[in-house]
């Protein structure tokens, strides 16, 4: 339970000084004369006492006011004492000179006079130095002298560390002493002295100035009086269970005591048990302190001070004020934890347990002076009872005799029994909104509209009519929205002799909490208009211009070859992918009517940011000055204004030229039209990294409101499927952003419906849809090497290749004849050409490192009657037979954008063999079994998304040694520094008890639901997957390298397009993981299991399956 700010430890400088205030003579602190005063003035006190021998003793300690005196430096204090009062003829003796004491043996002679001179309690000083400055102390192990001195070493260093200090050991004589700030003697014979401070300076310690006088008098010392007025705070009903088993008290400070407030050190707070101080009859009169003080020695009493160090209340109190019925401010705090001793340590403190409480001033020894009146404390249980739960409102139809009524019902479930239920009743409220429950809640009465009703035992639930007066109507409240709460109350005050205890009023036990508010509307079920609203896209213009100067080039083969060359340098700026494809034409003359040549389009083929095309003319043909133009187009049909510009042309010379360009998206933010008319654009284009499109990358939908709108959704659906809720919120309504996009390209539409504040919606209003390209790129296809078939009367081929499925349209496939005429439209049943004419583009061939006229066709739609799972394959004829075919495939996304072009395959149809053997049946075999990884290769075969290579990898072998790179024609290759081959590295295990390699082997996956939603992800595409085991290897016998003698360092170099090296270092040194990959494009933010089908190296017949981890692929 925590301490509230009103309770404070330490003094208030600003309380005690003011005190100082009212010092007046005959109280044990004299003001000096005026002629006296220094620049910053003394307050000298003094205590009175009787040592063990029964001497009496004199206490004489100071403070400066309004800064503490600094014995610092040049600066030191003497203590003078002569006999009698200040007017008496005797004269002053110097009895001390008052420094910071750094000696631990003149600390411990301090600390022993404090306990046999002044009463103070052995061990306290040792407790208190513990408890406060612990963390400051160099080392545990330390005396209580050298601790002592470690602190007045850190008090002469430090300004702001010495008044700290001063003011938490002011309550410890020992340890004042210790600081120089106070002396004890004995006092002269008659009881009488009076003492001076005076400032010395060194060496001669002469007297310069008296600061301070206070004259003594054993046998008239000054008695603090005690508050008139001891009080128990009210218990904080805004806080049920604050108060459990737990007491506050706070009392007044009157002005007797006030005036004396420099000779007090806080205050003492004692219990004593109910039926001992009645039987003293100290309910009536207070006890003496010698009469407490010799109680406490008999512990069969359990008296004891609830306090451990003195209390400084926070706050000057009037009697009036202590009496208040506010739960604050409070001084103390007497609960279960500070009573260990209570009679025994094992006995809890309990509901009904009594005490009586004194408060007394204690001076500045630590003594206590007289004692306030008692107040009877009761312990009690402030723990609430649960709160209701289940409540429903609900409309309640019924007749009152012939008469239709319609009310708001309630209904909620019975508390449960438990060690802090014993509810004896709930309460029912009601508000016009739910703010109110939060303001005015704390009032057990405010909107209290029912109840206690009784709590039934072994009744599950309750329910009740809101029908009496000043109920909800109709149709007077029609639509009007209000709230209900419940609460619980139980039994735990109790009552004895006629009085009741612990009682939490207005009501005689605890309450729970409010129940959350529920609303209740009797309704008209009328909503508002629908509303308003717009989709904001981006829109997409390419756009062609100059990128650079035209480049004059030295071409010594131009005059023999009888042309000039042009280098046509196109730059795709952020290799933005929307950027698809670029053309040129070259005229002779400026009007640009007499053409020269006419190329293009060219395509992209992949992320390239540019495309350098070579195109030669006759000189013949030319003129001096040469008109060129250019343009761009996207893959949606958009194409950019013709570029134009010229140069001159050697005709004669050696040289050939680069015209230079940029190729770029402008992108335009529009509303779409849902209507389809007049608008723009309908496909949102993507941004591509770096760039910085109006409004950001994503999607913003506008709502404009109805009149009576409280409340908004949005939603969308993703190719016609189930409505998702896109946002919501209160009013006012906000531009709402899409951003990422759903993870797969697709048409997104939007939908939007508001509410009033009855929660009665509108119409749900349509927005339009949008051609959407997916936060994730259109997967490549991997297109695998193109298989013959047929015969030599009617060949074909089988083209096959491999993409995830999600959000594609069909494809494209594109197919050239390098040896011949170009595919008509009836090439093939299973291949459809675009409608108007067949187009031909013009790519980029790596096989032939040439540009290559290419047709293009499509496939059919992607769905049950093509594909299977990720696995597409289409036979087609080829005519002629012996022709060399170039093949390549692309995605089109559902929205209309294609992705990147798969690699290339090269096929010449040659006849298949004839079969050797008889087509015998397979014979049926059983299922192979199932190997989990880490039962034979200890882990080490694993699952990985490597992020250097964007590729999830299954590792499958290890060398123990270190990877290189090669480089082979222009490009870095990498390998291993070993004359072994890395397939003696690939991993062995003990399988069906026979030891075998993990090759050969195919790799397979299969999505699994993604359970858990990454961070940053907005939407659950994958809680629901189709489960499609999923090839994503070819069989895997071989790995695919070269032994490179003249490389440096000699070693394997890995040409295996089908496996990634990845060097690490670990605990027994540098080593290379070899990995499998899959070579099908992922899906960000999925998850796949992976699988290894292992088959015998000699019969290649299935051994075993062995599954592995599963993988999250990263959004980013």
């Amino acid at each position: 339970m925590n301490n509230r700010s009103s309770i404070t430890s330490l003094p208030r400088r600003t309380a005690r000084l003011l005190a100082g205030a009212w010092l007046v003579a005959g109280l044990g602190a004299v003001p000096l004369a005026a002629q006296d005063i220094p620049v910053d003035p003394v307050i000298t006190l003094g205590g009175l006492t009787t040592d063990v021998s029964g001497t009496p003793t004199a206490y004489v300690f100071f403070e400066a006011w309004p800064s503490k005196i600094k014995t610092i430096g040049s600066k030191e204090v003497s203590l003078w004492m002569k006999a009698g009062s200040s007017d008496s003829a005797n004269p002053y003796a110097r009895i001390a000179v008052l420094r910071p004491q750094t000696s631990p043996q003149v600390i411990e002679t301090l600390v022993n006079r404090a306990v046999h001179a002044l009463g103070e309690e052995p061990g306290l000083a040792g407790r208190t130095i513990d408890a406060l400055f612990q963390d400051l102390l160099p080392t545990a192990d330390l005396s209580l002298g050298q601790k002592v001195s470690a602190l007045v070493r850190a008090a002469m260093e430090d300004e702001e560390a010495a008044d700290l200090l001063l003011v938490a050991v002011s309550t410890l004589p020992s340890l004042n002493m210790a600081f120089g700030n106070a002396f004890a003697v004995p006092l002269p014979a008659g009881g009488v002295a009076t003492f001076e401070l005076r400032m010395a300076d060194f060496p001669g310690m002469e007297a310069r100035s008296v600061v301070g006088r206070v004259t003594l008098d054993h046998a008239n010392p000054t008695l603090l009086p005690p508050p008139t007025t001891l009080a128990i705070a009210p218990p904080f009903t805004q806080e049920p269970g604050y108060d459990d088993l737990n007491i506050r008290f706070r009392w007044d400070t009157p002005p007797d005591l006030l005036r004396l407030g420099l000779l007090m050190r806080g205050f003492n707070l004692y219990r004593v048990p109910r039926s001992v101080a009645e039987s003293f009859g100290w309910d009536a009169v207070p006890p003496l302190p010698e009469e407490l003080a010799a109680a406490m020695f008999d512990p069969n009493l359990g008296i004891g001070r609830v306090n451990r160090g003195p209390l400084y209340p926070a706050e000057v109190l009037s009697p009036a004020e202590v009496v208040a019925p506010e739960p604050e401010p409070y001084f103390a705090r007497d609960h279960e934890s500070q009573m260990p001793g209570y009679p025994d340590s094992h006995t809890p403190v309990e509901n009904g347990l009594q005490f009586y409480y004194f408060v007394s001033p204690r001076d500045a020894l630590g003594r206590d002076h007289a004692f306030s009146h008692g107040v009877l404390g009761t312990f009690c249980t402030r723990m609430p009872p649960p709160t209701p739960d289940g409540l429903v409102v609900e409309n309640y139809y019924h007749f009152d005799g012939a008469t239709p009524k319609q009310v708001l019902k309630l209904t909620w479930d019975a508390n449960p029994p438990g060690e802090y239920s014993g509810t004896s009743g709930y309460l029912v409220y009601r508000w016009e909104n739910s703010a109110d429950v939060y303001s005015l809640g704390a009032n057990p009465l405010a909107n209290l509209i029912a109840g206690p009703i009784p709590h039934v035992p072994g009744q599950t639930t309750y329910t009740y009519l809101d029908d009496g007066p000043g109920s909800p109507s109709v149709p007077a409240d029609l639509d009007q929205t209000y709230w209900y709460t419940l609460r619980a109350v139980d039994d735990s005050s109790f009552v004895e002799n006629g009085e009741v205890f612990c009682p939490f009023p207005p009501f005689t036990g605890n309450l729970s909490g409010h129940s959350p508010p529920v609303f209740g509307v009797l309704r008209d079920r009328e909503g508002p208009e629908k509303p308003g609203g717009a989709v904001r896209i981006l829109c997409g213009e390419p756009e062609m211009s100059r990128g650079g100067n035209i480049e004059v080039i030295r071409d010594d083969d131009g005059p023999e070859r009888g042309t000039v060359a042009f280098e046509m340098l196109t730059h795709r700026l952020h290799a933005d992918p929307n950027i698809a494809w670029v053309e040129f034409e070259f005229y002779r003359n400026p009007e640009e009517t007499i053409l020269l040549l006419a190329t293009g389009p060219y395509h992209f083929l992949g992320n390239e940011d540019k495309l350098l095309l070579e195109f030669f003319i006759a000189r013949e043909l030319l003129d001096p000055l040469v008109f060129v133009r250019a343009r761009a187009g996207t893959q949606t049909g958009e194409v950019s204004e013709w570029y134009h510009t010229s140069t001159q042309v050697a005709l004669s010379g050696a040289e050939r030229y680069r015209f230079q360009f940029i190729a770029q998206m402008r992108y335009t933010r529009h509303p779409l039209d849902p209507t389809g008319r007049g608008r723009p654009c309908r496909t949102h284009y993507p941004p591509p990294p770096g760039s910085t499109p109006p409004n950001g990358p994503g999607i913003w939908i506008d709502v404009t409101p109805t009149t009576g709108t409280a409340q908004y959704k949005i939603y969308y659906t993703i190719d016609d499927g189930p409505m998702l809720l896109l946002k919501e919120g209160p009013m006012p309504i906000p531009p709402v952003l899409m951003n990422p996009l759903p993870a797969a390209a697709a048409r997104v539409c939007f939908y939007a419906r508001v509410f009033d504040v009855h929660g009665n919606p509108s119409a749900l209003a349509f927005f339009g849809c949008v051609d959407a390209p997916g936060s994730q790129p259109i997967p490549k296809p991997m297109l695998a090497p193109i298989l013959g078939g047929g015969s030599a009367q009617n060949p074909v081929a089988l083209i096959q290749w491999f993409c995830p499925p999600h959000g594609i349209s069909h494809f494209e496939v594109t197919i050239a004849n390098t040896t011949g005429s170009h595919p008509s439209p009836g090439f093939s049943t299973e291949l459809y050409s675009p409608v108007g004419p067949i187009p031909i583009i013009v790519l980029h061939s790596p096989i032939l490192n040439s540009n290559v006229n290419t047709t293009v066709f499509e496939t059919e739609k992607v769905g049950p009657l093509f594909g299977n799972g990720a696995t597409f394959t289409i036979e087609t004829p080829i005519d002629p037979p012996n022709a060399n075919w170039l093949v390549r495939v692309r995605a089109v996304a559902k929205s209309g954008l294609k992705g990147p072009f798969s690699n290339e395959e090269r096929f010449t149809w040659s006849p298949p063999p004839d079969p050797e053997d008889p087509d015998v049946p397979w014979p049926a075999r059983p299922l192979p079994s199932v190997t989990p990884a880490a039962m034979v290769f200890n882990g080490m075969v694993q699952a990985v998304w490597n992020s250097n290579h964007q590729r999830v990898g299954v590792r499958v072998g290890r060398y123990p040694g270190r990877a290189t790179s090669y480089t082979v024609g222009r490009e870095p290759v990498p390998g291993i520094a070993t004359n072994v081959d890395p397939f003696e590295y690939i991993f062995k295990g003990l399988i069906g008890g026979v030891e075998r390699r993990l090759f050969p082997m195919v790799l397979y996956r299969i999505q699994v639901p993604d359970e858990a939603m990454p961070p940053g992800k907005p939407f659950a595409f994958f809680e629901t997957v189709p489960g499609d085991v999923v090839q994503v290897s070819p069989m895997m016998d071989q790995i695919a390298s070269a032994f490179e003698t003249g490389a440096a360092p000699a070693g394997h170099i890995v040409y295996d397009p089908f496996m990634f090296l990845v060097p690490s270092t670990g605990a027994v040194g540098s080593f290379v993981d070899m990995y499998v990959i899959d070579s099908l494009p992922v899906l960000t933010g999925a998850r796949y299991r992976y699988l290894i089908a292992l088959y015998d190296e000699t019969t290649r017949e299935l051994v075993t399956i062995i599954p592995t981890n599963e993988v999250d692929i990263p959004l980013n």
